[in-house]
């Protein structure tokens, strides 16, 4: 049987178990432990149904291979990272599918110090390792880090008597956020935080309209913030005291400025509000590709403060380099003090203009590309991740599906004008290259 449709670029993802396999589980902590070199590993799972088994066979992989391992069970993706990265550990495993639905199964990897393998630094070298490596057997130890990950984060801030609607989405973030009520002295109002494998209430991916539907409602009413996290508790998001949802690189760039912090990273298609707020500081900048992997290693790589992507995910220097939704919650909460977050964010709203991201399906995605930068062949170009054109309060960015014949279209401007401007600009652009099947 061959995995290579479940490859993807940032981990290892598909339907469970036609495609995530018990027999796929036992390769990858086999190969991984192979391709390493490996005499320790953490792993750990989220709460989806096929999970268990799923963790089991890696364990499995892992301990055949000569491997000791501690299993430290339910947890999210930022918990592992912080626990490989906490207790020095060779590498990590974890078994979720983050946000995709409960059909969904697969494995995030992890090298030492918690940072995440993708297909730049090496993940699909796993699929090489075809012959299982049996030698003395490795241990397993059951441990527990939730309340040590916990209270690494509740010294950020003890207390807080600011209202706030927390709903994980039925995931692992769940008993975190219980833990950390437990530890400090928070006013939480809880929603849909009991583990539910199938996500009955509402998808777990806080991107979906309909995910943040019930914390813009309440908040609404109650005057209140809120934030909804994905399966795994990677991805937050936040909602503010009128029901508006806060784009992700808003708060990044409010965060920098509350926090007074000099070093961070952003991705192709984020507001130019994060760089704006870094070189109001004289601080370092990096533009970086699309995609998880890619801002933890540059915050890694360079020494950065912050990562702010805005699919949800925050990587923070103290949380080495990952996300952490117990960490930006509290560090939101200790910079609004008496503050409404609406109020906070709305001059980003009204300075930048931010397009959705716009997919079309095309025939040819490398004639597109090529197309692009002659287009803005007379603006600054950035070609690490598609084509990125900008000049003075614009940008716009077109990128290519890593899995699909999808070209995806963002752009940003200060004005009304500049930005209906450039949309025209960038449909006229792409209609001639349009699949029969279209848009």
């Amino acid at each position: 049987m061959t995995y290579d449709n479940v490859f993807k670029s940032y981990d290892i993802r598909g339907l469970a178990p036609q495609e995530i396999t018990e027999e796929l589980a036992y390769m990858i902590g086999n190969a991984l432990a192979q391709r390493n070199n490996l005499a320790t590993c953490i792993v750990g799972r989220d709460a989806r149904t096929t999970s268990p088994e799923l963790l089991e066979a890696v364990i499995q992989g892992l301990v055949d291979a000569g491997v000791d391992v501690t299993n430290i069970g339910l947890c999210s993706t930022p918990q592992i990272k912080w626990v490989v990265g906490e207790t020095g550990s060779e590498a990590g495993i974890m078994v979720s599918a983050s946000h995709n639905p409960p059909e969904y199964n697969g494995f995030k990897i992890l090298e030492k110090g918690g940072l995440a393998l993708g297909t730049r630094n090496g993940l699909w070298e796993l699929k090489e390792y075809t012959t299982p490596r049996k030698t003395t057997p490795g241990s397993v130890t059951e441990t527990s880090y939730l309340k040590a990950f916990v209270a690494h984060a509740q010294r950020i801030l003890a207390a807080s008597d600011r209202e706030v609607f927390v709903d994980p989405s039925g995931g692992v973030g769940g008993p975190e956020i219980q833990e950390l009520a437990e530890q400090g002295d928070y006013n939480f109002t809880l929603y849909n935080h009991e583990l539910d494998p199938t996500f009955s209430v509402h998808s777990p991916n806080p991107l979906d309209p309909d995910a943040t539907h019930a914390a813009q409602e309440y908040c609404k009413v109650h005057n209140c913030i809120g934030v909804v996290l994905d399966a795994d508790a990677d991805r937050i998001v936040f909602v503010d005291e009128d029901g508006g949802v806060v784009p992700a690189d808003f708060l990044g760039a409010w965060l920098i400025k509350q926090r007074g912090l000099t070093r961070a990273a952003a991705t192709v298609r984020d507001s130019q509000a994060v760089q704006d707020e870094i070189r109001a500081t004289q601080g370092t900048y990096h533009l970086v590709e699309v995609g998880h992997v890619f801002v933890q290693n540059a915050v890694y790589e360079h020494d950065l403060d912050i990562g702010v992507e805005k699919s949800g995910h925050l990587f923070l220097k103290e949380s080495y380099c990952a996300e952490n939704h117990l960490m930006t919650l509290l560090y939101v909460l200790k910079a609004l003090e008496n503050k409404r977050l609406a109020d906070e964010i709305a001059p980003y709203k009204d300075t930048y203009l931010v397009s959705e991201e716009h997919n079309y399906r095309v025939r040819d995605k490398q004639e597109v590309l090529t197309a692009a930068q002659e287009l803005f062949a007379k603006d600054e170009l950035l070609l690490i991740d598609g084509v990125r054109a900008s000049g003075e309060g614009w940008w716009v960015s077109v990128r290519a599906s890593n899995t699909e014949p999808l070209m995806r279209l963002t752009w940003e401007a200060r004005t009304q004008e500049h930005y209906n401007t450039l949309k025209q600009q960038l449909a006229d652009f792409i209609m001639p290259f349009i699949a029969e099947s279209g848009k």
